[in-house]
């Protein structure tokens, strides 16, 4: 059985509820206008928080094979559309590439550094010179998921990797799952994150969804556990973010709420309630890990080279 999680949006809606005093089905004020009020909160202003505290809470990559256009598109999840990193992987060797500018290019067909680098073309990349093996990857943060009721989505039940299929129970399976429409499946427990992402099943039946394949870990198990959440793309039952900032989206929702409704004198006093919540959470949080870091650096005094030989940790 999974662990009992406190998480989900109807736990946030009745804690929205009970922390702002606000009638259930209160037009336009509903589960729904309130989910989307708690959205917005969390897109933006607990979003920046987190990555405050832990930079890279949200960071993906996504791999591409190479196109003879040598034009790779920025991951539509992309937060504001921004790449952190650019690499070709190329079995173990990992080879950087570095960014350069349209007024820096000399030919179509090669890098003015002599080395790998890219140029950004509206939502796409251009890696000059022509990369002719291994794979394009690009880093970046991606966007937590939209907010959505614990009934548009469905918990797994159970899990068969021979025929790569997820159970449900009875009744669970929503009518917007389609072989049409890509799906999410997101952890259940903290940290609430991406099991995977834009699966298309193959088949839908009363309690089940098959796909091609599903995910699976280092040692050849199932990624995904007993309790994990299935939703359309870019939806999620649970806020995908760190469990701590619980109490914080529930407050910040509530202060939002009554600054829309005009209660300016609820609305000062949850203010100043949500400023000493959100320096106590920081305070809890901060810093991650105490002592000096240790940063990789290059085995290799050639500025702008590249060595396939191990790098060495040392302290700076």
């Amino acid at each position: 059985m999974p662990a009992a999680n406190r998480y989900t949006t109807t736990e946030l809606l009745t804690s929205i509820h009970l922390k702002g005093h606000i009638p259930p089905s209160q037009t336009p004020f509903d589960d729904a206008g309130l989910l989307s009020l708690a959205d917005d909160e969390l897109g933006t202003p607990i979003m920046s928080l987190v990555r405050s505290i832990r930079e890279n809470f949200y960071l993906k990559y996504q791999d591409f094979e190479l196109n003879s256009e040598n034009l790779y598109d920025i991951p539509t999840r992309a937060l504001g559309g921004a790449l952190q990193d650019v690499q070709i992987v190329n079995g173990v060797n990992v080879i950087p590439v570095g960014r350069t500018e349209t007024n820096e290019q000399f030919a179509t067909n090669t890098s003015p550094t002599g080395n790998y680098a890219f140029m950004l073309l509206d939502d796409k990349i251009k890696i000059l010179p022509v990369v002719t093996a291994g794979t394009i990857r690009l880093w970046y943060m991606r966007r937590p998921n939209k907010l959505v009721a614990t009934s548009a989505c469905a918990q797994v039940t159970d899990i068969d990797l021979g025929t790569n299929t997820l159970t449900f129970a009875t009744g669970t399976i929503p009518s917007t799952f389609t072989t049409e429409a890509p799906l999410d499946c997101i952890k259940d427990q903290p940290h609430f994150g991406w099991r995977f992402v834009d699966y298309y099943p193959i088949a839908i039946g009363a309690t089940t969804v098959q796909f091609d394949s599903l995910p699976l870990n280092a040692y050849g198990d199932s990624e995904i556990e007993i309790g994990d959440w299935l939703a359309l793309a870019g939806t999620t039952p649970v806020p995908q973010m760190i469990a701590e900032f619980w109490p914080l989206l529930v407050q910040r929702t509530v202060c939002k709420y009554y600054e829309i409704q005009g209660y300016k004198d609820k609305q000062e006093k949850a203010q100043k309630s949500l400023e000493e919540l959100e320096r106590k959470i920081l305070e809890l949080l901060n810093p991650r890990v105490s002592s000096e870091p240790k940063r990789i650096v290059p085995d290799s005094n050639i500025i702008g080279g590249y060595s396939t030989r191990w790098r060495a940790w040392r302290a700076t």
